[in-house]
């Protein structure tokens, strides 16, 4: 029964040593503007008025705002890893394709996890609390409808997720290929509402970036 348990015990150290753990520190500077889009705005219709609302764009436009608990406008973790997978389609990270080594290496910091809002700010490196209306035609089922959304330019997107690859990765061609990774990301499919990556190739031109700032350290607890 000792005997078991010490085996046991050993397959999990070996485990836990086959993985480090980093984390993963990037600024981000739009290229375009991006458009927020949270989708605390799907909410049930309002009871049935008679006679024609009136459309109020701010009203609408704060409906879907990301906006953190400090006032300060952000983007969800789990959509800048979302973006970063889908833009990895055709390159590659040390011998495999890197569309099937992120999924597995990128996660978000605990209590949060992929609800973590990230902050933006401007270029002089000031938190952004306001935002431009964006208010455009779309179709909603087949019916074609104004909607108006938070639009934020000029932006940078201030970000750090976690990175857990095996011991013994090349740490410096790592990084060096998740850049080419996260610059690729930025053009396509790029962040946010109107983003290019659309169904039918109906995507617009907004939540373009460029990457300015990288770092990958050790994450210590």
């Amino acid at each position: 029964m000792v005997k078991k348990t010490l085996e046991k015990v050993e397959e999990v150290n070996m485990e836990e040593s086959f993985w480090k753990v980093y984390v993963l520190r990037a600024l981000l500077e739009g290229v375009t503007p991006i458009l927020q889009n949270s989708p605390k705005g799907m909410t049930a219709k309002e009871p049935g008025i008679k006679g024609e609302k009136t459309y109020i764009p701010e009203i609408e436009a704060k409906k879907v705002e990301y906006r953190r608990d400090d006032g300060i406008l952000g983007f969800p973790a789990c959509g800048l890893r979302n973006c970063l997978i889908t833009g990895a389609t055709n390159l590659k990270i040390g011998n495999r394709a890197a569309s099937s080594v992120l999924p597995e290496v990128i996660s978000h910091f605990p209590p949060l996890e992929g609800d973590e809002l990230f902050p933006y700010e401007d270029l002089e490196g000031q938190p952004v609390r306001e935002y431009e209306i964006d208010t455009r035609r779309a179709i909603r089922g087949k019916q074609g409808v104004l909607v108006s959304r938070p639009k934020i330019w000029p932006w940078r997107l201030r970000c750090a997720l976690k990175l857990t690859v095996p011991t013994g990765t090349n740490m410096t061609l790592f990084q060096r290929q998740l850049l080419q990774v996260m610059n690729k990301a930025g053009q396509y499919p790029g962040l946010g509402d109107g983003r290019p990556q659309r169904i039918k190739g109906k995507g617009l031109w907004f939540g373009k970036f460029k990457v300015v700032e990288l770092e990958i350290d050790p994450f210590e607890d």
